[in-house]
């Protein structure tokens, strides 16, 4: 009896060519890659963006400044960041080619000084929510309308750190992940217009 191996028979691995390589300010343990919505710029942590069709750096974004980068807005020339030339007191959205702070919106008193640990942009970009990093359990979640720009809609104590946010596509809900594998849900509805 011959046994067959159809693996045996299978074509060579194909290769195709490297786009482009891009050099970063330094090394990291954890990278984290995003693109724009619409793929024509990569921000890498730390931060520093690319401009993909130019293929090169976005040079006033940069994170020997320290600045933080949070998310694209849905308008690819925007970025939301935690900017430490602010001395962490603000949540902004920059516009990048224009090289201007375009909203800035209060983090509340008791957070200020304190970079972002957990952030999320709803898909529409109407409201952001996120955490700040502290060294203790004792935490909260903050969502803000972006159209206020004022104090946040909703506040939500936490017992435990977060490490990341996510809004449901409809906006009705606010999902936080916690390093135990805890999965917490917060319904929005009463704080949004849906």
């Amino acid at each position: 009896m011959t046994l067959q191996l159809p693996f045996l028979n299978a074509k060579p691995f194909t290769y195709g060519d490297l786009y482009d390589t891009y050099t970063g300010e330094e090394t990291v343990n954890s990278p984290d890659l995003t693109f724009s919505p619409d793929g024509a710029f990569l921000v890498c942590t730390p931060f520093q963006l690319y401009d993909v069709s130019e293929r090169k750096t976005v040079d006033q974004f940069s994170s020997d400044d320290g600045s933080g980068f949070l998310a694209f807005s849905p308008d690819r020339l925007r970025i939301w960041g935690d900017f430490p030339a602010f001395e962490y007191r603000t949540i902004d959205l920059w516009d990048f080619q224009a090289d201007k702070e375009v909203l800035s919106l209060p983090k509340p008193k008791w957070w200020q000084g304190k970079n972002i640990n957990a952030f999320a942009l709803s898909a529409c970009g109407q409201y952001l929510a996120c955490s700040p990093y502290t060294w203790t359990n004792e935490e909260s979640v903050c969502v803000w309308d972006i159209r206020k720009e004022n104090e946040p809609i909703a506040t939500f104590e936490l017992t435990e750190q977060l490490g990341c946010l996510t809004f449901s596509p409809d906006n009705a809900l606010l999902a936080g992940a916690c390093s135990t594998g805890t999965i917490l849900l917060w319904d929005l509805k009463p704080f949004i217009n849906t």
